[in-house]
């Protein structure tokens, strides 16, 4: 009987080692997918920063349209024309991030 028990501990091996690798890679997967929303949010947070400092630059623009380049504690933003009534505005973050947005204006440049 002590021969029969010895070899019935050996059994539990083979579960324990299942149990082990499912726990592994669950755990994989939540790292995988926190590591996925982390980078998702941090490209959020910089395309909001640029679409800030476009909408600012813009409003500047507006204001005194003879400025080609606003300058931001985050970032740049350059003005090209393109023609008549549209202008390109590209920001660039300090973290690399750069953004273009294209605005129709009506804006006249020939003020009196």
């Amino acid at each position: 009987m002590k021969k029969n028990q010895r070899a019935n501990r050996g059994a539990i091996l083979p579960v324990v080692m299942v149990v082990v690798v499912i726990a592994q890679l669950t755990l994989y997967g939540i790292q995988r997918v926190y590591q996925s929303q982390m980078e998702t949010y941090i490209l959020l947070n910089h395309h909001y920063q640029s679409q800030t400092i476009i909408a600012m630059a813009e409003k500047s623009f507006h204001n005194n349209s003879e400025l080609r380049t606003f300058t931001f504690t985050i970032g740049t933003v350059t003005v090209q024309k393109k023609d008549k009534e549209h202008f390109l505005f590209k920001s660039s973050l300090h973290s690399g991030y750069k953004e273009d947005k294209m605005v129709i204006s009506k804006h006249d440049e020939k003020k009196e």
